[in-house]
């Protein structure tokens, strides 16, 4: 009681949200959450994952609540309406809502005007839908908006929209540039290389991949480029060897190769496990059931495969 009518602040709301939490009222407690996150809009050095992990667990209900507040608040205070739908882009960036993101960043173009936030990320939502023509526009929109620190980050995005458009050597040139920027970007070491290989240049991808390795070794992806090349050349040991590094240094929730890792290894069940796992946790995200369609086709399994397909967000036979 006294929470309930105590002051409007961060830490009622967490303990509230804590207390509901623990009483099994799951919707209650999200409301809190929702709260705890408007009133550290802003600020810095604040830990909000208590909060976003339990939106997690039921972000439609989430969202819903995001968009009920900022109608009410409309016409009351545009600048809360605001905070709130930056809340909700951020949200649905992270659980993979890509429509809902689009919505809210289309909100809040129409509020703030032009930005480069606004449009790299309804980009980056634009190309998880697969839109690739829409994800181009807004990119290079952002162009014309680009902080001098994120430009590598422009260049690296641009150059996988242009990599899935197959055009690979705009791809290159963006990949360059960004490496230029940032010389220790692993990532585009990674991008890079597999654009090499798209063009039948295995050389030249094994090059990206080893460079990228020398940087950092945590970065799992770039290992199972290398392995694949390993066995290309017929390498076994080496890619044995990358493989279990992989198992290592991967255990994300969302951003994973372990599966991979795990059926080259011959663990098809592990495998099965871990990527079922990843669409759990993701669920929204079509990539990772077309991660899981890509497990099932390397084990000649074509009908899971294509199950897989269909239960993606959004599946269409084209």
């Amino acid at each position: 009681r006294y929470i309930t009518k105590g002051l409007d602040n961060p830490e009622s709301y967490l303990m509230r949200m804590n207390i509901h939490q623990a009483e099994g009222q799951k919707e209650a407690a999200i409301d809190d959450a929702i709260s705890y996150m408007f009133e550290l809009f802003g600020q810095e050095n604040t830990d909000l994952d208590p909060a976003l992990e339990l939106m997690k667990q039921l972000p439609d209900y989430t969202i819903a609540q995001l968009d009920k507040r900022v109608a009410q608040l409309a016409d009351k205070s545009g600048y809360e309406a605001m905070i709130l739908t930056i809340i909700k882009g951020d949200f649905c960036h992270t659980t993979g809502y890509a429509l809902q993101e689009i919505e809210a960043l289309d909100a809040l173009e129409k509020e703030m005007g032009e930005s480069y936030d606004i449009y790299i990320w309804r980009g980056v939502a634009y190309h998880n839908l697969g839109d690739l023509e829409a994800a181009l526009g807004n990119i290079l929109k952002a162009e014309a908006h680009i902080p001098e620190q994120s430009r590598a980050y422009y260049l690296q995005e641009l150059g996988l929209i242009y990599t899935d458009m197959g055009r690979y050597n705009k791809a290159l040139e963006c990949f360059d540039e960004a490496l230029e920027l940032k010389p220790e970007f692993v990532q585009v070491y990674y991008q890079r290389g597999f654009v090499f290989e798209l063009m039948g240049n295995d050389a030249k991808a094994m090059e990206n991949y080893n460079a990228g390795i020398a940087i950092d070794q945590t970065y799992p992806q770039i290992y199972l480029m290398r392995a694949e090349q390993y066995l290309k050349q017929g390498k076994a040991e080496l890619a044995k060897a990358d493989f279990e590094h992989i198992l290592t240094i991967d255990n994300h929730p969302k951003y994973s190769c372990r599966h991979y890792a795990l059926y080259f290894l011959g663990d098809e069940q592990g495998a099965i496990k871990w990527i079922d796992k990843v669409i759990t946790n993701n669920h929204q995200w079509g990539g990772v059931y077309y991660d899981k369609a890509c497990l099932y086709g390397r084990m000649g399994r074509a009908d899971e495969a294509l199950e897989a397909l269909e239960a993606a967000p959004d599946f269409e036979v084209a």
